[in-house]
């Protein structure tokens, strides 16, 4: 992803999460040296460890616009719900929640996001 950001902007800065100890140490020897793009240790589901952290706030200015991107299994993003109850619809393909007009599945498929709504019971 930080291939593409710099291709557009070369001076564009790039953090990746990842809670799993392995993909972070593999993520660190590939961005070495980088400057631009780093990688920290922590979970999504503790955004304040995020916001904190010192690579965080070396490398991303909040007083300019930041750009997330969030890439998970279907299995991670409803874990993201927590005691959130989803909706009638669930979790779905983003084409196929609440669409204008009919949307078959192969289309669906082509868009890599999900969407739902969840409500604190």
């Amino acid at each position: 992803m930080h291939q593409i950001a710099h291709a557009v902007n070369p001076g564009v800065r790039v953090v990746y999460v990842d809670y799993d100890e392995q993909v972070v140490a593999h993520g660190r020897a590939l961005l070495a040296g980088s400057g631009r793009t780093e990688i920290i240790q922590t979970d999504l589901r503790r955004p304040w460890e995020i916001l904190d952290h010192l690579e965080i706030k070396r490398l991303l200015d909040f007083s300019r616009p930041i750009g997330l991107l969030l890439i998970a299994t279907r299995d991670e993003v409803m874990g993201l719900f927590g005691d959130f109850a989803l909706a009638a619809f669930g979790l779905v393909w983003a084409p196929l929640w609440r669409p204008e007009r009919p949307v078959s599945m192969e289309t669906a498929r082509r868009i890599w996001f999900y969407a739902g709504v969840g409500r604190k019971p």
